[in-house]
């Protein structure tokens, strides 16, 4: 039995050599292949010291150029790589640091020929916070009878973080371009901050837009709309839902309203009396007669001058 074990555990190792021959081969036959150069973009990672950030802008990548055998250096093509330049020992000025690739992992059997730049000048600086005033940016292709008469800001200030000689020259952050139109007198919008100008720069609390709103002067025109249907609505306002009158047998008088409305002229040409909501507001169905102020939604800009009715008689049979 020992005799059969032994034996069993000899051949194992025949074949445990054999493979490790077979690989050792294999290694060297790749090896001593075909040898190919190649380059690759290289990220730098920089480690700075506390309370000191670098100044843009500021190099983020290195060119190497590689050689080895094909299999080798095409696997290595596909990796990302990273490169750690420590500049913890360093204090504010500027700073040329040799880029060593000693710090960079490259793989058995593929040399570097070559790097670029070999070393980048690096400033470093206090890092402090600021507060600033937020700037709109507006573009106006506006009719020449209207004109912008009031832009504000919320919120009007933010606080942000980056370099003390960076920050020591900005005074206001902008936003990105806000388009107006004569649609509307009053406009409103969520405008994103614009940091393309300043990298390096970020605001405290992470605030990336704000909204702005814009009120222009312009002509504004009256007009009478005739006949506007006035509507049934049932329950409360958040959750109510329209009703057909007629298929309940409720009545309302009056059944339209007349009204004068003010406001920019594009708006009031564009409306019809049939898409104005008007309507009456009952929290339930209770039979009698019963009078209900009347609802209406209207566009920001535009104002009741005038109306036929303020109220309408609602009877439920």
């Amino acid at each position: 039995m020992s005799e059969f074990i032994s034996g069993r555990l000899r051949d194992r190792g025949v074949i445990a050599l054999i493979a490790l021959l077979f690989s050792v081969g294999l290694w060297f036959r790749v090896v001593g292949g075909e040898k190919i150069e190649a380059t690759k973009i290289i990220k730098l990672d920089y480690k700075t010291p506390k309370d000191l950030i670098l100044y843009s802008p500021f190099p983020t990548e290195v060119t190497i150029r590689v050689r080895g055998p094909s299999p080798f250096v095409s696997e290595f093509l596909k990796q990302e790589s990273i490169l750690s330049v420590d500049l913890s020992k360093m204090g504010t000025g500027e700073h040329e640091v040799p880029i060593r690739t000693d710090e960079l992992k490259i793989p058995l059997g593929i040399d570097w020929t070559m790097i670029s730049p070999q070393s980048v000048k690096l400033f470093l600086d206090r890092e402090i916070k600021k507060r600033v005033t937020v700037r709109p940016i507006i573009s106006a292709q506006l009719p020449d009878a209207y004109k912008v008469e009031t832009v504000v800001a919320q919120p009007s200030t933010v606080e942000v973080i980056g370099s003390r000689i960076r920050l020591g020259l900005l005074n206001s952050l902008p936003t990105e371009v806000i388009y107006l139109t004569e649609n509307s007198l009053n406009q409103h919008f969520e405008a994103p901050l614009n940091f393309k100008d300043f990298s390096g720069i970020k605001t405290v609390n992470e605030v990336s837009s704000v909204h702005v709103e814009v009120n222009l002067k312009g002509p504004s025109k009256r007009r009478l709309f005739r006949g506007i249907p006035i509507r049934l609505k049932l329950g409360q306002p958040a959750r109510s839902y329209p009703l057909d009158p007629d298929s309940r047998g409720i009545k309302l008088r009056p059944r339209t309203v007349d009204l004068l409305l003010e406001g920019p002229q594009s708006n009031l040409d564009s409306m019809q009396a049939s898409t104005i909501d008007v309507w009456v507001q009952l929290p339930e169905l209770k039979k009698g007669n019963n009078p209900w102020r009347l609802t209406w939604k209207l566009a920001p800009d535009v104002r009741i001058i005038d109306r036929s009715t303020d109220t309408v008689l609602v009877t439920v049979p």
